[in-house]
């Protein structure tokens, strides 16, 4: 499997275990790994957690605890209730007074665009900030305009035409 970021420079590794995929979901220790560290680089940085509160949003958390405890790094949640998806002023608030140093998205639907849109708000470092793929769609960034550069998220596939099969049916 691949981890793929997009709206950025499109690097892929490949993932082998579940920290490799914790380390894919920080844009900067996509970086790392590839320089032979990873997820000890977040000793005592605070990760923040926004994500839909529902099962689905919820299943990542233990393995998020446990890996801040086995690193070293602190995690902050921020739960989004379905009725208030498009109304995350409080959350985001909450983020401004907790200044994290990486934000990882886990939202659905019309969270997407009004988280990026929240953090465009606050001045959140959208380099920072990542989603997974549920936030990946141009119209998840797109109604934060230019203010949204840098936000990054992840897709499980790769894209292009740089692949070998491909290059073998273009030769054909």
């Amino acid at each position: 499997m691949a981890c793929r970021r997009r709206r950025s420079a499109t690097t892929s590794l490949d993932l082998q275990s579940a920290d490799d995929l914790l380390g894919c979901a920080f844009d900067h220790l996509q970086i790392y790994r590839r320089q032979g560290s990873g997820l000890e680089k977040l000793k005592g940085k605070t990760v923040g957690y926004i994500f839909f509160d529902g099962g689905y949003g919820r299943e990542p958390i233990p393995l998020l605890e446990q890996f801040a405890k086995d690193y070293g790094f602190e995690v902050k949640q921020y739960p989004v209730p379905a009725a208030e998806m498009q109304n995350q002023s409080a959350q985001w608030l909450s983020v401004r007074r907790d200044k994290p140093d990486y934000m990882i998205l886990w939202g659905w639907g019309a969270m997407n665009p009004t988280a990026v849109k929240e953090a465009a708000k606050i001045n959140y470092p959208m380099d920072k900030f990542l989603s997974i793929y549920w936030g990946g769609g141009e119209d998840d960034a797109r109604p934060t305009g230019a203010d949204a550069k840098g936000f990054t998220s992840l897709a499980f596939s790769a894209t292009g035409a740089n692949f070998p099969a491909l290059q073998d049916i273009r030769s054909s």
